[in-house]
């Protein structure tokens, strides 16, 4: 699995899910992760999984960008990533690799190691893979023109596959796939959040009064997240005790040190309010929140359907739009409520609050129903099985 994250951390924390599901489902198969994300070791990594950290890069359009930590220069830094990776894939063999990363993004590194994957190892299946939504169609459309990631996906792919599905939001058609590509390309349908044993209830809930409603707040990554975070603070901080909920606030571990500690400190002072910047239980205080706050991120949303949560997304509108359409979209459909960043205040998010926690003033929710097909991981495993039935291909050993 060769990932890139840009921003954030969530084509990383997805791979991650996906190789995990697949370690469980598929005997003996053997997932090797590529990734350039600094804290990928926060995560807990799957059994028969590992992952192999490439130097970072900062992006910054297209084709520039320029080393995150060494102090050499941008091609060299990107031929030491591809000698990395080339060596990696060389020596592991795999017999699938599923690349999870904007095929915008640093186009000379993609062309070169899917280039070597071709010629050096042609029985290789490649698979790009594509959130649900990208951001804004006519945006999209036209940078991938001008940046030729048709062509990009056209000779360097076997399958696309999407994680989303056609009936919601149909990206072939959205962002104007070619004939060719849409041929090659599989929705597999959103990922399902595991299933949580009782007893895993975090410790520190058992420190908030449980009988009182409480609210999860999560900026993803906490890349873009200050300002989510501030305004629900300043919330809570012009309330006092008025407000009969308690809080679990997690910053994400890619915000600013400085914002962060600014955030903790005023958290501090206030009462019922448990503060994180990463939490490995982050899935167990969704399941027991009685409403989630989130920026609109992929796997956040995922998790939010997966345990029938009532939302309130607050998605940037910076471009491309991806987390502002993901929020509108699953808004129409009734599953969330969503206040724009553009449009946050601290009056509105209190009465967005206020309307959606339990009481007699509650708005009305929607429960999941199988509109929303949440079967993606075992889509995933089902495709991965009749690939492995191709003749010279057996997934077992080296897989992923």
């Amino acid at each position: 699995m060769y990932c890139h994250d840009a921003r954030g951390l969530g084509h990383t924390a997805r791979s991650l899910s996906i190789a995990s599901y697949i370690s469980q489902k598929i005997d003996r198969c053997t997932i090797l992760l590529l990734t350039d994300l600094s804290i990928v070791g926060k995560f807990k990594i799957p059994s028969n999984v590992d992952y192999v950290h490439l130097p970072g890069v900062i992006y910054e359009k297209q084709d520039e960008f320029r080393p995150k930590n060494l102090n050499i220069r941008a091609k060299k830094v990107l031929r030491l990533r591809c000698k990395i990776a080339q060596s990696a894939a060389k020596t592991f063999k795999p017999q699938v690799m599923v690349i999870d990363r904007d095929p915008l993004q640093m186009p000379k590194e993609m062309k070169r190691n899917l280039g070597f994957m071709r010629e050096v190892m042609p029985k290789t299946q490649l698979i790009w893979s594509l959130p649900d939504v990208l951001g804004d169609p006519q945006m999209i459309t036209q940078a991938w023109e001008q940046g030729k990631a048709y062509k990009t996906l056209h000779h360097y792919t076997d399958e696309i596959w999407i994680y989303g599905a056609k009936e919601i939001f149909d990206a072939t058609e959205q962002y104007k796939f070619p004939e060719t590509l849409r041929k090659k390309t599989l929705f597999t349908g959103y990922f399902k959040a595991p299933a949580l044993p009782a007893q895993q209830k975090p410790k520190d809930l058992t420190d908030l009064h449980l009988e009182k409603p409480f609210v999860v707040v999560t900026a993803g990554s906490g890349v873009r997240g200050s300002r989510l975070i501030e305004t629900y603070m300043k919330l809570l901080s012009s309330a006092g005790d008025h407000f009969p909920f308690q809080s679990v606030v997690i910053t994400g571990p890619m915000m600013h040190s400085r914002k962060k500690g600014e955030l903790r400190e005023r958290a501090a002072s206030l009462p019922n309010v448990i503060f994180h910047r990463y939490s490995k239980h982050i899935l167990q205080y969704i399941k027991y929140a009685d409403l989630v706050i989130s920026n609109g991120g992929y796997n956040t949303l995922c998790e939010i359907l997966s345990y029938n949560k009532k939302a309130i997304l607050i998605p940037d509108a910076e471009p491309p739009q991806e987390h502002l359409l993901r929020a509108q979209i699953f808004h129409q459909l009734g599953y969330v409520d969503l206040l724009p960043m553009n449009q946050l205040t601290v009056e509105k998010l209190g009465e967005k609050i206020s309307a959606l926690l339990p009481g007699p003033a509650a708005l009305p929710f929607r429960k999941m129903n199988s509109e929303i097909p949440m079967n993606g991981l075992d889509r995933i495993v089902e495709r991965l099985n009749q690939i492995s039935e191709k003749p010279n291909l057996k997934i077992k050993k080296n897989a992923i």
